[in-house]
């Protein structure tokens, strides 16, 4: 599939998700407390005629270059995969969005939901847990104003990253020190860093002109 298709396919799908923006391939809208929902229509390494539709959620206060899908789910095909050449697979992508997507959206759209599903997350990871889920937890920890037990997640954070000498560790680190200074310096500055955080990710992410 090409840019055109995979951007004319997500056009097609936007009826059904009114209140969000379309960009390329991506169909997303920002919640208030910051929270990035979306569906990414993209396709298959494998095939190119094969799509794959993504429903994520990202807090925008958790610092990235780029958008991923670490958060979300895959929504899937009754047959098992979207060809772009069946006649009827923007009635079928509807449709699997009003059953699977939207409810998961609704669902991660503010900071409690979002932080039951960082939890579980982390939960079933144990400790094979991946940091960026860790800083993003911690960090929506002290969105939902929960700070001792934000703490104990840095605490956990920068054990794992100890030695660390891969260079996106030891950034992961390095920030993590930071909110942790800022958290025992008071609860607002820590807020105030993560908002900083929050408009530096929207420009990146070039979300900034649709606001």
């Amino acid at each position: 599939m090409t840019a055109r298709e995979l951007s004319t396919i997500a056009k097609s799908l936007t009826h059904i998700l009114p209140e969000f923006t379309i960009g390329g391939p991506l169909i997303f809208k920002t919640t208030p407390p910051g929270i990035l929902l979306g569906l990414h229509c993209g396709q298959s390494s494998r095939d190119s005629r094969i799509l794959r539709l993504n429903a994520f959620f990202l807090p925008l206060f958790v610092p990235t270059d780029v958008i991923h899908f670490n958060y979300g789910k895959r929504i899937s095909s009754i047959s098992g995969q979207w060809n772009a050449d069946s006649p009827n697979l923007i009635n079928d992508l509807i449709e699997a969005i009003r059953v699977e997507a939207i409810p998961f959206l609704q669902k991660v759209s503010t900071l409690t939901g979002a932080l039951n599903y960082l939890k579980a997350s982390v939960e079933s990871n144990g400790q094979s847990v991946n940091p960026h889920t860790l800083e993003a937890l911690a960090y929506t920890l002290i969105e939902s104003g929960e700070y001792p037990s934000a703490m104990k997640v840095l605490v956990e954070q920068k054990q794992l990253l100890e030695g660390a000498t891969v260079p996106w560790m030891i950034e992961l680190k390095a920030r993590a020190q930071l909110i942790e200074e800022r958290l025992s310096e008071s609860p607002e500055t820590a807020l105030a860093q993560l908002e900083a955080w929050k408009e530096e990710t929207k420009r990146k992410l070039k979300l900034d002109k649709y606001s």
